[in-house]
């Protein structure tokens, strides 16, 4: 008889036991979990990879100083690719919170593709609506930051004006990215909008915001390890595009195998992301559980019911 080895999200947890359950789960759930991946993102993976292998033989010819083999739209290319990598990233965020999602619901029960298709149909729209709402209110915060650093250079020198200005983004990009990591599984889970999602994000990371800065800096630090290791073929060939010589580096063999390995980097880093998204999710959580107990709640509610 198989055992099922549930892995209880909400509870509250120490940093050590964050980062061992986030890679428990990945490892008893990685095969159906990329293979969801996989088959879900296809038609997007083959749309975005055909544009980066376009991109990737265009970049080599820059470097090889052939710029009139550049195509007439290469940065309409650009700008497509960008949609999809938006595209690309939210469907990734509803994939894997989805599949955490209903893990939740049948306590570790197999999950099966046709399970999770539906949820990813729903919450997709409803998750990138609210990632264009995000870039917007993001934006403007710029605009105001680089309004008060236009304003700031009429009384201060531009140096010291431009210093500051860099010195309020790092400052304020640091604290956001922070503050607001639980942000998209909150959409998801809580299914909130745009700016009660921002509110409740900030408002269960305050108080904990050194310990979610210095969790995020592990986690991603793990997961550019991994992604470190993938790459090993990826700057293989740019050695031996060196060794070889930048000029022939176009309409050779190479260019081939730069293209493969630029994708297959690509796609691992985008399926290893599952581990900061998971320990995300175990977070988000574990901040619950500390200041609003609900699953003491729970407890105390069926208590009194019996």
């Amino acid at each position: 008889m198989e055992i099922n080895h549930y892995i209880e999200f909400q509870k509250a947890r120490d940093f050590g036991t964050l980062i061992g359950d986030t890679f428990d789960f990945i490892i008893k759930n990685f095969k159906p979990l990329a293979r969801s991946v996989l088959i879900i993102m296809i038609p997007n993976f083959l749309i975005l990879f055909l544009g980066l292998s376009i991109f990737g033989i265009n970049i080599m010819n820059i470097y090889a100083g052939k710029l009139d083999a550049m195509p007439s739209y290469f940065f309409a290319i650009i700008i497509i690719e960008m949609f999809l990598g938006i595209i690309y990233m939210v469907l990734l965020v509803c994939v894997n919170y989805d599949y955490i999602k209903i893990y939740m619901e049948r306590k570790g029960g197999a999950i099966s593709l046709g399970d999770l298709w539906p949820e990813v149909k729903r919450d997709f729209f409803r998750v990138l609506l609210n990632l264009v709402g995000l870039f917007f209110i993001l934006g403007l915060l710029t605009v105001a930051v680089i309004a008060a650093v236009a304003a700031a250079g009429i009384f201060l020198s531009e140096v010291l004006a431009v210093f500051l200005g860099i010195f309020a983004v790092l400052i304020l990009g640091t604290y956001l990215f922070t503050a607001l990591w639980p942000v998209f599984f909150i959409i998801v889970h809580e299914k909130k909008r745009v700016f009660s999602a921002l509110a409740r994000s900030i408002s269960i990371v305050a108080g904990k915001w050194w310990f979610t800065f210095g969790l995020i800096n592990v986690i991603m630090i793990i997961w550019m390890i991994f992604v470190m290791i993938a790459s090993i073929p990826y700057y293989a060939v740019i050695f031996l595009f060196s060794f070889h010589g930048i000029e022939n580096m176009n309409g050779t063999i190479f260019s081939a195998i730069f293209v493969v390995t630029y994708i297959f980097l690509t796609f691992f880093g985008s399926i290893m992301y599952m581990i900061p998204l998971t320990t995300g999710a175990l977070h988000y959580f574990n901040l619950r559980e500390r200041k609003e107990a609900p699953s003491l709640f729970a407890k105390v509610k069926n208590l009194e019911g019996q």
